[in-house]
């Protein structure tokens, strides 16, 4: 009969400490879940030469709520009554990555610096810059809007800006309850029913199209339609369980609506404008939703909802 030798008491010694290491080391792994949370910074950190306004100081006064899309931003609070620090905690809707940057700036959107459709921030006054949101992704920051007046919020990833990813944020005073800008800022979303499958409330902004829910129970439902402007749109409600950005158009980028099955639709819409869209879907189908308005579809103007 054979045995095997005995280990030595160092190697047995040795054992139980890399045991223990792998043990702490698993103890301080991050838990994961079915949420996607992203990290963010509350300066801008990954470009370089961009202002440092310094960390947010004072208490948190509120948190807004902003959406990103493909080519648009929905801002659910346009107008910030009080100048102090808030939490902004931001969706990324679309179909690809985009970061949340926050900068002072009193001008017009289109006069930031601009490089091929990129926005050139190296010496303009940013506040605060998130990390890179995947699609599905949502991420919060703390910002300083210690100053009435206006700011941009926008998405400074690659070609965001250039394809309409920017709107402004305004900084009400005592003074002047609207920040000098009682004209220039948009309407205020009004909030979707909570948990329904019979109602879609659609938001509509210049350059893009938000959707409260994606999956509803077949039907009649009812679109609630609301325009965020400035600019004027309508709205189009097709069958079609393909890539809502591949509608048939003509040569001028308009979509060929006889070649599609136009289950109803809603005539132009002013900014401020809401109306309500109430149709039948039929079980299992996708549908398209957009602005059939010149220039719009392209724009990337479009949205899709699927029943069950």
């Amino acid at each position: 009969m054979s045995c095997s030798p005995r280990p030595s008491r160092s190697l047995a010694v040795l054992g139980l400490i890399v045991l223990a290491a792998v043990l702490t080391g698993c103890a301080h792994a991050p838990a994961t879940s079915g949420t996607r949370t992203a990290t963010a910074t509350q300066q801008p950190g990954s470009s370089q030469g961009l202002a440092d306004r310094g960390p947010v100081t004072g208490p948190i006064l509120g948190a807004m709520e902003v959406w990103l899309g493909e080519s648009g931003i929905m801002l659910w609070q346009p107008v910030v009554e009080t100048p102090g620090a808030y939490r902004v905690e931001a969706t990324n809707h679309g179909r690809h990555p985009h970061d949340l940057t926050i900068l002072r700036w009193e001008g017009r959107p289109a006069d930031i610096p601009a490089r091929s459709g990129r926005a050139l921030l190296q010496g303009l006054e940013v506040l605060a810059q998130s990390a890179l949101l995947q699609p599905g992704d949502v991420g919060a920051l703390d910002v300083n809007l210690d100053r009435p007046g206006r700011y941009l919020v926008l998405s400074a990833h690659g070609t965001d800006f250039g394809e309409g990813m920017v709107t402004t944020l305004t900084v009400a005073s005592p003074l002047d309850p609207s920040g000098g800008a009682s004209v220039l800022a948009a309407p205020e979303p009004t909030p979707g029913p909570e948990d329904s499958d019979e109602v879609v409330r659609v938001y509509l902004v210049d350059r893009a199209i938000f959707l409260s829910g994606r999956l509803v129970d077949s039907g009649v439902v009812s679109f609630l339609a609301q325009n965020l402007g400035p600019s004027a749109h309508d709205l189009v409600l097709v069958r079609w369980r393909g890539d809502p950005h591949a509608l048939p158009v003509a040569a001028d980028g308009e979509v060929l609506l006889d070649s599609l099955l136009v289950l109803d639709r809603l005539g132009t819409l002013q900014a401020g404008a809401e109306a309500v869209l109430d149709v039948e879907l039929d079980r299992g189908f996708g549908y398209a939703v957009f602005s059939s308005l010149p220039g719009d579809y392209a724009a990337g103007m479009v949205g899709q909802v699927f029943t069950r």
